[in-house]
C-alpha cells in the first residue's frame, strides 16, 4: 500500500509540473510582439542592433512613401459641373442622430445638444447654412449674418 501511495505521489507531482510547463507555454503564446529582433537592409546584410534596425525601417518607409507609382492617368467617374445639390433637412436631421451628445463643441461653440434644442428651426438653419457653404466657389466667409467671419 505504501508503495502504490508513494507512486500516486509521484505521478501527481509530475502531472502538476507538467501542467504548469503547458500554462507557461499558453502564457508565452498570448504574449504580443513588442519588436523586431532582426531585419535585412537593402544590400541583404542582417541588422540586429535596435537603432540599426530603426534606421532600416526609415530607409524603408521613405523609399515606400516617395516612389512615384505608374498609372495611366484615366478616371472611370464624370465631371460634375455646377452647383453642388441642396442639402435635404432629412440629411440633416439624419446626421444630427448620428452625432453624439455630451461631446466639447468646436471653434464655434455650438453642440449638437443646442441645435436639437431648436427643434425644426434649428435643423432648417443648419440646412440653409451647410446648402450655402457648399454653393460657395472657393470662398471660405459664410454668407449668412450673425455668424463668425461673415462679410456684407
Amino acid at each position: 500500500m505504501r508503495k502504490v501511495k508513494k507512486l500516486l505521489l509521484i505521478w501527481t507531482e509530475k502531472r502538476q509540473n507538467r501542467i504548469f510547463r503547458i500554462a507557461k507555454q499558453m502564457a508565452k503564446e498570448k504574449q504580443d510582439i513588442t519588436g523586431v529582433n532582426c531585419v535585412k537592409d537593402n544590400s541583404g546584410k542582417l541588422v540586429v542592433d535596435g537603432e540599426g534596425v530603426k534606421a532600416v525601417w526609415q530607409q524603408y518607409m521613405e523609399k515606400l512613401m516617395n516612389v512615384e507609382n505608374d498609372w495611366d492617368h484615366e478616371t472611370t467617374c464624370d465631371l460634375k459641373e455646377g452647383p453642388a445639390d441642396k442639402m435635404s433637412v432629412a440629411e440633416v436631421r439624419a446626421a444630427l442622430k448620428c452625432m453624439k451628445m455630451h461631446k466639447a463643441p468646436g471653434m464655434s461653440g455650438v453642440g449638437s445638444e443646442m441645435i436639437r434644442a431648436c427643434g425644426d428651426t434649428g435643423i432648417n438653419w443648419l440646412t440653409d447654412l451647410l446648402t450655402d457653404l457648399c454653393n460657395l466657389d472657393g470662398c471660405l466667409v459664410p454668407a449668412h449674418p450673425g455668424l463668425p467671419g461673415y462679410v456684407p
